[in-house]
């Protein structure tokens, strides 16, 4: 995917996100009231150029989901700028809202839960045409709708004959392809994919991912990814940007983030990919982290990660909080040793030995 980014201006930028909240009103207190809110996503900045794949990863819980959903107003922002192709998108009414929307599109990550299994995949591709006015009207209406059904089919690999089935008849790679022609009838410039293979076999992860692939290179499109394997995140973006209790702590092109991680998060999410090599697998240095993701009602100071860190230095990491700052090109990161990580200067094995050594500046 390097290749692609390579041949495209930095600033063609078709998604620009600045700033972006989701708070959720907390429960707790009398009637609910008193109890601080949850920040589901707080205060992320994010850029996805035209015709790439920016891949969103953390724990379960982090806000990705969220995030995504909040780019296309299916969530509604709490503060922030979304800006799409030049457009406020949240600035907009209903009716410009659904019209912008025929450009930017979602796949769920359960395609049993967000296809009705009531309706036949007919139905169910004709139904943005629809929505939209893209069915075609008159005596040629139904035979418009007929080619345009068997098109999107063929385009995810499936036969015509399958136009007629419901969403309980196929599998669940079956239906994750039924999920992204309904997605791409439309016609958008922007797909939002939010754990598009977490709930299939391994075997068929593969082949919606290379699809996704394929997809991309045919139609020109933009797509954000959210997952929470590292290696399927990989394989398809071109950028990476890591998640941690509603906000983004790493951000890289992929190859670069793969090749040197640089905020202690990243590094212990990666040290949990398993390696083929058993010699470079027994060697590697490899990050545990301890205790639960804390509560996004009640983010810790300073660093949110330093609960967890092993590199946290009390005073610092307890009270400061580390600025996102670039420390390569386009490799942005919110750590205050960084620097210190980058250049060898501290492992987290070393910590470990002595967690009261302190780190230099």
């Amino acid at each position: 995917m390097s290749e692609q980014v390579a041949a495209r201006p930095a600033d063609d930028v078709l998604l620009r996100v600045r700033g972006l909240q989701v708070h959720y009103p907390g429960r707790g207190g009398l009637l609910g009231r008193g109890a601080a809110p949850v920040r589901a996503v707080d205060g992320v900045d994010l850029d996805v150029v035209r015709g790439t794949t920016l891949g969103l990863v953390g724990e379960s819980g982090c806000g990705k989901s969220t995030l995504g959903r909040a780019v296309l107003r299916l969530t509604e922002p709490t503060a922030g700028d979304v800006v799409f192709d030049g457009t406020d998108v949240r600035a907009l009414g209903r009716e410009p809202l659904r019209r912008l929307r025929r450009r930017m599109q979602m796949v769920f990550q359960d395609p049993m839960a967000s296809l009705d299994p009531r309706q036949s995949v007919q139905s169910l591709l004709v139904e943005p045409l629809v929505a939209h006015g893209l069915a075609g009207t008159g005596r040629g209406g139904s035979a418009t709708r007929d080619a345009r059904v068997r098109e999107l089919l063929d385009l995810v690999g499936l036969p015509a004959s399958a136009a007629a089935k419901y969403p309980h008849e196929f599998s669940g790679g079956q239906r994750q392809r039924i999920g992204i022609a309904r997605a791409l009838a439309v016609e958008p410039d922007l797909v939002v994919a939010d754990e598009p293979v977490s709930a299939l076999d391994v075997s068929v992860q593969a082949q919606v991912i290379n699809l996704l692939e394929d997809l991309q290179e045919r139609l020109g499109l933009t797509y954000v990814v959210i997952a929470h394997d590292l290696a399927v995140v990989r394989h398809i973006s071109d950028t990476v940007g890591v998640m941690y209790l509603g906000s983004i702590v790493e951000q890289a092109p992929s190859d670069g983030l793969y090749e040197q991680p640089l905020h202690p998060y990243t590094i212990s999410l990666m040290s949990a990919i398993p390696v083929p090599d058993p010699v470079v697998e027994d060697q590697r240095e490899r990050i545990l982290l301890t205790g639960d993701l804390p509560s996004p009602a009640d983010p810790p100071s300073g660093c949110r990660f330093h609960t967890r860190c092993p590199f946290r230095q009390e005073t610092r990491c307890d009270d400061e909080v580390p600025v996102l700052r670039e420390l390569a090109p386009a490799h942005t990161v919110a750590c205050h040793w960084a620097e210190q990580i980058r250049d060898g200067r501290i492992t987290a094995s070393e910590r470990a030995a002595d967690p009261a050594a302190t780190v230099s500046a």
